[in-house]
């Protein structure tokens, strides 16, 4: 078994894994101002996503409609967070086979 690590630019104050069985390989990370989506595969560790939220994450929960990259080369990402001022908000990206990775505009919503 190897040991992996990944530097995060700001202190880590919330770690959620994926439980959802085509994501069990997907980690998201709250930090001061953002939400990081870690995938973590045989060969090590890579960054998915980040998104800028611009206040300290207190809670994660993964949607069940996140996907993993090693799952499906369509893959998607949605997670919910909270912070100090706000109520739950969503953040998603995706990657569809035909089209390069990009982010999807930041959701808000109860």
């Amino acid at each position: 078994m190897m040991d992996f690590f990944y530097q995060l630019p700001t202190i880590v104050h919330v770690i959620k894994t994926s439980v959802t069985e085509h994501a069990k390989d997907l980690i998201a990370v709250g930090g001061d101002y953002s939400v990081d989506v870690l995938h973590v595969s045989h060969t090590g560790i890579c960054l998915l996503a980040s998104f800028n939220i611009g206040l300290p994450i207190t809670a994660l929960a993964w949607s069940n409609k996140s996907v993993s990259p090693s799952s499906r080369a369509d893959w998607s990402i949605e997670c919910a967070y909270l912070n100090l001022l706000n109520p739950l908000l969503t953040v998603a990206q995706a990657r569809s086979s035909r089209q390069r990775p990009k982010a999807l505009p930041l959701e808000q919503g109860n």
